[in-house]
């Protein structure tokens, strides 16, 4: 929870090779912005949030977000979407098959377009 950013480059040192989550809560940080640093050297997992867009949001919404993130984070690899933190029992389960559609359809997609 809360802003890592400064310890990236200590986590890259150390030989990691994935980060996740990736926490939403009060813009704790900037994905985006990481994988601009950070993303040659290290995967990027998470970032769709789990009190925001999964909980409240509807499933058009979550599918929005989740192509959002894979276009914008994807390029070059190093990009695995998944939820913010754990997944609750308070998410509707239709945000979660939201979610996981939303990957396979826009691989598909992306696929016949490249």
């Amino acid at each position: 929870d809360g802003d890592i950013t400064e310890l990236i480059p200590k986590f890259i040192k150390m030989g990691f090779s994935a980060l996740h989550p990736f926490d939403t809560s009060n813009n704790a940080q900037d994905i985006y912005k990481i994988k601009k640093l950070y993303g040659k050297k290290m995967m990027l997992c998470g970032n769709i949030d789990i009190n925001g867009v999964l909980l409240h949001g509807t499933s058009e919404e979550v599918k929005v977000d989740v192509i959002k993130h894979i276009d914008n984070l994807s390029e070059g690899g190093g990009y695995c979407v998944s939820s913010s933190h754990d997944l609750h029992q308070m998410i509707p389960v239709e945000n979660i098959y939201a979610m996981r559609d939303a990957v396979h359809e826009h691989r598909f997609t992306r696929t016949a377009i490249d």
